[in-house]
């Protein structure tokens, strides 16, 4: 899960940040 889509990374990144993930989401409009 590292040289998967831009999605998947941020979903990767979340996983130790909620918080980061939760606003990568909203950015992305999920």
């Amino acid at each position: 899960m590292s040289a998967g889509p831009p999605k998947l990374r941020i979903a990767d990144y979340g996983m130790g940040n909620l918080r980061s993930v939760a606003k990568a989401f909203e950015h992305v409009g999920a």
